[in-house]
């Protein structure tokens, strides 16, 4: 599953109507389900909207094994390109064998 569409699962599992899931981001109803649904989101404004929901960003092999590079180095350049449009950045490393993975934050 896409990690936006884990988002939007995760929305509508917790109930929440599209004006509170916004609430929760701090945007308007209509930017955050352009940004979840059009596929024309930057990778580095996606990054907040997992964190508000409490899941930080992983990468791992399509068969669930760690990535065998450092992940938070590879996310924070891809942060720093800002013309880097996240559906783009998943398909790319779909087609290096991996895939992006919501984790639940820990407290």
């Amino acid at each position: 599953m896409r990690a936006v569409d884990s988002i939007v699962k995760y929305i509508e599992g917790q109930g929440m109507t599209q004006e509170e899931a916004a609430a929760v981001v701090g945007c308007s109803r209509q930017a955050l389900w352009d940004k979840l649904n059009k596929g024309s989101s930057r990778f580095h404004k996606m990054l907040p909207i997992f964190s508000a929901f409490g899941f930080d960003l992983n990468i791992v092999h399509e068969d669930g094994s760690p990535a065998e590079f450092e992940i938070e180095k590879f996310i924070a350049a891809a942060s720093r390109a800002r013309n880097m449009y996240f559906d783009d950045l998943e398909n790319v490393i779909a087609a290096m064998g991996y895939r992006f993975e919501l984790v639940r934050k820990t407290e």
